[in-house]
């Protein structure tokens, strides 16, 4: 059972929006993640979609082709049934569903769930999922009997075992789901005492109850295994904001978490986390947008891709967060950026705002560093006539990002140079190094004098980004390798004649000689 689209019919919020399921194929996603500004609609559409799936209270309509219509007052969701679930949805089946694992579900996960109580086992709890779910305070506090009633299933599934044995399996079930997250603590069972909860052992061999997980360790573990207890296969899933309290590292790897809970599962969840967004496509995104008129949908044509982009590039320009710097920083570095459009290099206005922004961000600082190196060969641009202000997405093709600071900077001007390379060429491949840190996708070749992609996977994005860039720009241009190479020369000089060898190589740095990273590279060595 996938859902495949949502139509509103003069809704208090939506208007008569629709918003599709499915990619550019036609095909229902599994997982489709919806963003947007707070007060976009998100967690009214989740919850929208959950109670389409109330059977008594909705118009049910079959309309060929395996779909059925199912129809509140105000929408109509449209939903596509396996040959084997044809008829389930209707009132006099649907009501039934929900016992066995196979049958479809639907489950929504709303943000509010209190983690603090939890139960102590219950070996009279009969728990049966229905055909709609919400995992709440009342499910997650008795996890610990869910936990329980599966270990007495086992050990009279497995009467050849020991306890100990089909308790270890049954851990080992559990703990499978959160492999991908390499966790530090592993359910190891059920306590002893009276109050019976679950136990785990961290990496130190300390064992403690659930009492004693993270917010965001109860957070995960809890959501995670009332799914499990669920027994959801060919079910929907409605999730809000599966990120709460989870580290970005964890968020970036929820989604997979879920995807392993179940089979044949449709994943349905509206996020703020830029962390879960680089981790799906752009075409399983779904954009909510308010504007005077009401909420829209973005059209996903007008999104850049998203999978593996890093977390900066998808708040600017996915989230169309206007800085990710603070309110006085992006002040001062927009006057920077606007009289570096005018060529004002040599005003005192110009001094007191670098020097301001130097104290604060520092030499390093992406942003603050172009004063000196064009940001694309590194290159040391000495004079105004050295250099040009570059948009990295040309003017031409996107007048709207004209004055924005994460599209401006100062790349050099000479003939047969980078900045003259470029031109108005820009595809969303190309690596912008005011958002993107190049680090992540090129390196030095010390023999050769050449800039390589650090990927060596031919496939993956970062290479194609990092070959798109190089070739765009002709950083391997034989001007720029023989420079590198000549750079190369003298620096091995050093390295093989001098003790004090780090303190010479110091002094290219401070002297402001070209290639700064390159030089960065030999004090590595």
């Amino acid at each position: 059972m996938k859902l495949e689209k949502i139509k509103f019919n003069n809704h208090e919020i939506f208007n008569d929006l629709e918003i599709d399921f499915k990619d550019n194929n036609e095909k229902i996603l599994d997982t489709i993640v919806i963003i947007g500004e707070n007060g976009s609609g998100k967690t009214t559409l989740l919850k929208c979609i959950y109670d389409s799936f109330e059977i008594d209270e909705c118009d049910y309509e079959e309309v060929g082709d395996n779909k059925v219509e199912l129809t509140p007052a105000l929408y109509t969701a449209t939903v596509k049934l396996e040959k084997n679930e044809i008829g389930m949805l209707s009132p006099e089946i649907a009501y039934a569903l929900g016992d066995r694992s196979t049958d479809p579900k639907v489950v929504y996960m709303p943000t509010e769930i209190n983690f603090e109580k939890i139960n102590k086992v219950d070996n009279t709890l009969n728990f049966t999922p229905h055909f709609q779910n919400i995992v709440d305070q009342n499910m997650t506090q008795n996890v610990p009997s869910f936990i329980a009633t599966r270990i007495n299933k086992e050990i009279f599934k497995n009467r050849n075992k020991t306890i100990g044995q089909v308790i270890d399996k049954v851990c080992d079930d559990i703990n499978s789901i959160f492999s991908i997250m390499n966790l530090d603590i592993k359910l190891v069972g059920l306590s002893e005492t009276s109050e019976t909860k679950p136990i785990f052992r961290n990496s130190l061999g300390k064992e403690f109850d659930i009492a004693g997980l993270s917010s965001g360790e109860k957070q995960l573990f809890l959501r995670a295994l009332s799914l499990k207890f669920l027994e959801v296969n060919n079910s929907i899933i409605l999730i809000d904001e599966p990120e709460i309290s989870l580290h970005p590292e964890w968020q970036r790897k929820i989604i997979d978490v879920y995807k392993s809970i179940g089979h044949n599962n449709q994943l349905i969840i509206a996020t703020h986390s830029p962390h879960v967004i680089g981790n799906i496509t752009s075409n399983e995104l779904r954009v909510m947008a308010k504007d005077e008129d009401g909420i829209k949908l973005v059209d996903n044509d007008e999104l850049s891709e998203t999978y593996g982009k890093s977390i900066g590039d998808i708040l600017s320009t996915t989230m169309k967060l206007d800085s990710l710097r603070n309110d006085d920083i992006t002040d001062k570095l927009n006057k920077i950026y606007d009289l570096l459009n005018r060529n004002l290099y040599d005003t005192e206005e110009f001094k007191n705002l670098f020097n301001y922004l130097r104290t604060y961000l520092g030499d390093l600082d992406k942003d603050i560093e172009q004063e000196e190196y064009c940001p694309y060969c590194e290159k040391r641009i000495y004079t105004n006539d050295d250099g040009h202000i570059e948009h990295i997405k040309p003017r031409d093709f996107y007048p709207k990002e004209f004055q924005d600071y994460n599209n401006i900077l100062v790349s050099c001007n000479e003939k047969n140079s980078c900045g003259i390379y470029k031109k108005n060429n820009y595809d969303d491949k190309f690596i912008n190094p005011v958002i993107d840190n190049p680090n992540d996708y090129f390196y030095y070749s010390i023999a050769s004098g050449e800039i390589i992609p650090k990927s060596n996977d031919k496939n993956s994005n970062e290479y194609l980004r990092a070959n798109y860039t190089i070739d765009i720009l002709k950083l391997n241009s034989y001007e720029l390798k023989e420079a590198r190479k000549a750079l190369i020369d003298a620096l091995e000089v050093y390295r093989e004649n001098y003790e004090e060898y780090s303190e010479y190589i110091q002094y290219f740095l401070d002297d402001g000689h070209n290639f700064p990273s390159l030089i960065k590279l030999f004090m590595e060595l």
